[in-house]
């Protein structure tokens, strides 16, 4: 097992967040939870001036020593922080738990799924689908790699047959910056919050079929929000 750790300044979109929270990522050989294996289990935290992320890597297959060894660092957080992790990433966990016997469940925690927070803002942001790199593309965040989930499965593979530091890169880089864009899209949070309360409507006219309004929002955003919605969001 390898464990690598990186430290970078805390971005201002997470200043105020939630402090006790970690962030969860985990790169998988494929669906099925008893048949495949977590070869990477990646996690960011707030820790004083630093946001820090931390991974754990099978070099050599060993699923069940990064799984023990998560688990144990993950007790001291209150909250998991993750996209579409309570349908996949945690039962994919909590499955894996069953098999090597260990008395602990992640799901017991506070759960923050990014995924679930952002779906019924679809329509309003005009997203064409919820895939993490939509949502990405949204906050005006890229990518300097090219690689996804699926992809990595095979170079994954072919790194456990012939190990090397390239392949290990392409694989861990991947996963840092699934950690590093979780953070960046907590600012759903903040919209949630502003079109809930955090508001000052500056403008408002009436058309044939719409009550058009704009909105000033105590949080600024990466780019114009617009959208259209028939109801309303939240009570």
């Amino acid at each position: 097992m390898k464990k690598i750790e990186y430290k970078i300044k805390i971005p201002d979109f997470l200043h105020g967040k939630n402090m006790n929270g970690l962030f969860l990522d985990i790169e998988t050989t494929g669906f099925h939870r008893g048949r495949e294996t977590v070869y990477l289990i990646g996690a960011g935290y707030v820790k004083e001036e630093a946001f820090v992320v931390l991974q754990w890597f099978c070099d050599e297959g060993e699923e069940e020593t990064i799984l023990e060894d998560f688990i144990a660092f993950s007790e001291s957080f209150n909250c998991l922080i993750h996209y579409n992790g309570l349908s996949f990433d945690l039962p994919f966990l909590e499955e894996k738990s069953k098999i090597y016997g260990l008395d602990y469940s992640l799901l017991v925690k506070e759960q923050i799924d990014l995924y679930r927070e952002i779906r019924p803002f679809k329509k309003f942001l005009n997203l064409s689908d919820l895939k993490l790199p939509t949502v990405e593309r949204f906050f005006l965040m890229e990518r300097e790699e090219e690689e996804n989930g699926k992809s990595l499965i095979p170079v994954y593979k072919s790194f456990l047959d012939s190990p090397t530091k390239e392949k290990e890169e392409i694989l861990l880089k991947h996963n840092y910056f699934d950690i590093i864009h979780l953070a960046a899209i907590t600012r759903i949070l903040d919209l949630k919050y502003c079109l809930n309360e955090g508001f000052e409507i500056t403008e408002s006219y009436f058309t044939d079929k719409y009550l058009r309004i704009k909105l000033k929002f105590v949080f600024s955003f990466p780019k114009l929000v617009q959208g259209e919605q028939l109801e309303i969001l939240y009570s």
